[in-house]
């Protein structure tokens, strides 16, 4: 359900300098104006698309759209999150010159509830090794370990589907085992996707099944990293 925020989002996907995007929103059994709202957009601008399925969770939604998907590579978005508007330049300048790298690691932009920002940058630029990659996540320094900031080449889910069992902090474990797949990673010190923290998210809601699937995630990329 993302009637409040998500006018504002397509339209910061439409002001992109990078002008080759196929937008492709899944509406996976939203209960409010979220599916008209899209359907007009479809309607003015035709790089716009949107499929409809039952509901299965984040994880289920974005194989979808991976499925569905035309592009050599791919970035996430949460339907009530922004872009600025050269971040998808930035983001796929490394690989115009270099077809060797897999993923670019980018960051993002918290913007809390009551407005106040943080920022999650990875730290570093340029080419970087699978271990700095990981460290610097359990180093939490001040980088978030997720999915959005990011940019994959569509080939990696040839090889890799994403886990549909997790209702919360389900995008963690897939960036761990994607980053170790990858042949090439690179960073770009940038936080130019804007996070929006608010009440209805999935990173808000508190409950005991939120708790259990982040320590089980927690749990098993730490016994990954020792293995």
């Amino acid at each position: 359900n993302g009637e409040k925020f998500l006018i504002d989002c397509i339209e910061s996907i439409q002001r992109q300098t990078y002008k080759r995007i196929e937008a492709i929103f899944i509406d996976d059994g939203s209960s409010d104006n979220t599916c008209e709202i899209v359907e007009s957009f479809c309607q003015k601008y035709t790089n716009v698309k949107q499929y409809n399925k039952s509901n299965g969770g984040a994880n289920s939604a974005l194989n979808t759209g991976i499925h569905v998907a035309h592009g050599e590579y791919i970035v996430f978005f949460d339907c009530d999150d922004e872009l600025e508007s050269t971040y998808i330049e930035n983001l796929i300048a490394p690989v115009t010159t270099d077809n060797s790298i897999d993923i670019v690691i980018g960051g993002i932009r918290i913007v809390d509830h009551d407005g106040s920002i943080r920022r999650g940058n990875p730290g570093f630029n340029g080419s970087v090794s699978h271990e700095r990659v990981i460290e610097a996540r359990f180093k939490r320094n001040g980088w978030y370990f997720t999915s959005r900031g990011l940019l994959f080449k569509r080939t990696l889910y040839d090889k890799y589907k994403l886990p549909e069992t997790y209702t919360n902090a389900e995008d963690i474990i897939a960036l761990y085992d994607l980053i170790h797949i990858a042949d090439g990673l690179y960073a770009i010190d940038q936080d130019q996707y804007i996070y929006k923290r608010n009440n209805t998210s999935n990173t808000s809601r508190v409950d005991i099944r939120c708790f259990k699937d982040s320590l089980d995630v927690t749990l098993l990329i730490d016994r990954k990293s020792v293995v």
